[in-house]
C-alpha cells in the first residue's frame, strides 16, 4: 500500500526582482492526478521561473509500458490502492505528450525521476521517450520499487533491480543499488 502520491519539485530562483526562493529548494507537493501534477508545475513556474527537478512517487503504469499512475483514495483508508490509481501516463506516446506539456517549465539541467514499479518500461522505452520529449535527465526502474518516510527527511526507497537513468545526450547509466535514501536525483 502507498500513501497519497507525492511529487517533489526543485525550484530555481527567478531572475527578476521579487520574492525569491533559494536555488534548489525542495518543494513537496501532494497531488492525486496527472492534471494536479501539471497544475502544480505551472504554479511553481509562476513563482520560481524554472523547475530543476521533479520526483514522482506513484504506482507503475501499464505492465511492460512503463510510466506511472495516480488516483484518489476512494475507499477512505488513507492509501491509494493500485485499483484506485487510474490516471495513467504510460506508453511512449503518453510519455511524449506529458513531456511536451512540462518541457518549457524545466531548467536546462533538470531531472525527472519516476519512482514507480516498472517505470522505465521495456528496454527503458518510457524513460527514453520522456527524456527525448523534455531534454531532461530521466530516472526510472525496470522492476518493483517501494518508498516511504517523511517528505523532508528520512525518505527511503527500495528497487528490486536498481535504477536506470537516461542522460541529456541519450546515453544510459545504471545504478544497481537496491535501496537508498532521499529522492531519486541524477547519479
Amino acid at each position: 500500500m502507498r500513501a497519497p502520491f507525492r511529487a517533489r519539485l526543485r525550484a530555481k530562483s527567478p531572475p527578476v526582482p521579487g520574492p525569491r526562493l533559494p536555488a534548489y529548494e525542495l518543494q513537496p507537493i501532494l497531488v492525486h492526478t496527472v492534471s494536479d501534477l501539471i497544475e502544480a508545475i505551472r504554479n511553481h513556474v509562476g513563482i520560481c521561473n524554472l523547475i530543476s527537478g521533479v520526483h514522482i512517487e506513484a504506482h507503475g503504469g501499464w505492465s511492460g509500458s512503463g510510466g506511472f499512475r495516480m488516483g484518489n483514495d476512494t475507499n477512505g483508508n488513507g492509501h491509494i490502492e493500485s485499483g484506485e490509481a487510474r490516471d495513467f501516463v504510460s506508453t511512449q506516446s503518453r510519455a511524449a505528450k506529458f513531456g511536451a506539456i512540462i518541457k518549457n517549465a524545466l531548467a536546462p539541467n533538470a531531472f525527472i525521476s519516476v519512482a514507480a514499479c516498472g517505470s522505465a518500461g521495456n528496454n527503458n522505452d518510457f524513460i527514453k521517450a520522456l527524456q527525448a520529449a523534455t531534454g531532461a535527465i530521466v530516472i526510472g526502474t525496470p522492476s518493483g520499487c517501494r518508498s516511504g518516510g517523511s517528505w523532508f527527511s528520512g525518505a527511503w526507497w527500495e528497487c528490486d533491480e536498481g535504477r536506470v537513468q537516461i542522460n541529456k545526450d541519450g546515453t544510459t547509466k545504471v545504478d544497481a543499488s537496491d535501496d537508498g535514501t532521499g529522492i531519486w536525483k541524477p547519479f
